[in-house]
């Protein structure tokens, strides 16, 4: 498998569950069916993530194995950043713990994973997370990918917090909903964006092709 076909079967595998996401998340407004999406998206990001980097990274097979375990490494620590983050945002994780941990789980699947994968196809991944978070100077097209899906997630998450101070009585508003709410969707437009990029930027190139077709 090529790698321009495999970073679209793994953009399309994501962009598809990101759609069962939404349509669970308004399915049921009970604690049970959030619970079920959010670990429905963590678990099929750690897969898509951990198989695609252990089908295109190269070297020995201990080498391989350490690389592909990246993405999935990345998850519990960037969930604890996430709630500590939270934590100085004043949001009220001590009072639904639970529900907490799933919204840092899956914003951290949606996040940091993507760009731990991007970062373990560098020959140095602690440089190329560096690159994409810190400097904001992504090196080609993965971890352009990695990073704008992240900052688009981030970006979405703290858009659906600012409905909840307000006075409106609705069940959404409560924490961390509208949060999740706002990551699914930031991750859902993030992956359109990308896969319209990727289409465009293949046409551009091979113009003669669809031409003579």
């Amino acid at each position: 498998m090529s790698r321009n076909t495999l970073q679209e079967a793994k953009i399309a595998i994501l962009l598809s569950v990101a759609a069962v996401e939404r349509m669970l998340l308004h399915t049921n407004s009970s604690h049970s069916r959030p619970a079920a999406w959010c670990m429905l998206h963590i678990g099929c990001t750690l897969l898509v993530h951990v198989g695609a980097t252990w089908l295109r990274v190269q070297g020995t097979r201990k080498e391989v194995a350490l690389k592909s375990l990246i993405p999935a490494m990345a998850l519990l620590p960037g969930a604890l950043l996430l709630l500590a983050l939270a934590c100085l945002f004043m949001a009220p994780i001590l009072h639904s713990m639970w529900t907490s941990w799933l919204w840092a789980m899956q914003l951290s699947s949606s996040t940091l994973v993507p760009v731990a994968a991007a970062a373990a196809l560098s020959e140095f991944p602690a440089a190329a997370a560096q690159r994409m978070l810190i400097n904001i100077r992504p090196y080609g097209p993965e971890e352009t990918a990695a990073a704008f899906q992240a900052f688009l997630s981030l970006l979405a998450t703290w858009m659906g917090a600012l409905p909840m101070p307000l006075d409106w009585g609705k069940d959404w508003q409560e924490w961390p909903i509208g949060c999740s709410a706002g990551g699914a969707y930031g991750n859902i437009l993030g992956l359109t964006v990308i896969v319209c990029y990727a289409v465009v930027m293949h046409s551009s190139r091979n113009p003669c092709k669809h031409n003579s077709s």
